[in-house]
């Protein structure tokens, strides 16, 4: 997963706690698995959450 945003693994562990990606990784990650941008913030029962 950290590969996949450019940052070292410790990077990533420090991020996963705080929460904090900035929106150029978020769109790597949509980008990754072929999601929409809210499909990262939905909850179950949303129309983006399948």
């Amino acid at each position: 997963m950290a590969r996949i945003i450019g940052v070292s693994r410790t990077a990533y562990q420090s991020k996963t706690k705080s929460g904090r990606f900035t929106p150029a990784e978020c769109r790597a990650y949509c980008q990754y698995f072929g999601k929409k941008f809210e499909y990262l913030f939905a909850e179950d029962g949303d129309e983006y959450a399948s």
